[in-house]
């Protein structure tokens, strides 16, 4: 009878071994990916229609303050500017 012998590289370690070192990275890139904070994308009622390829949104940042963005889109492309100088907060004095 020939006996089984599995198959191990230099110093016995197994080859499954090998598998589930390489993909542990993977893995924990992967659920560090996750994210459970709620989505920034603005409500449709901050937002209203300029014309058909532009939109006027107001975002209220993570630290409170709010920003108006001019969103443009259309088929192939698209962008975002946002008035930053005049965010609720940003044209204060300084204490």
């Amino acid at each position: 009878m020939k006996r089984k012998t599995k198959m191990t590289l230099a110093d016995g370690i197994g080859i499954m071994a090998i598998i589930a070192f390489l993909f542990t990275p993977v893995l924990l890139l992967a659920l560090a990916g996750c994210d459970t904070a709620e989505s920034s994308e603005p409500s449709r009622e901050s937002c209203s229609d300029v014309s058909e390829t532009v939109r006027q949104c107001e975002f209220t940042l993570n630290d409170t303050r709010k920003v108006d963005c001019l969103i443009y889109h259309d088929h192939r492309k698209g962008g975002m500017s946002c008035d930053w100088d005049h965010a609720s907060g940003a044209d204060r004095e300084p204490r």
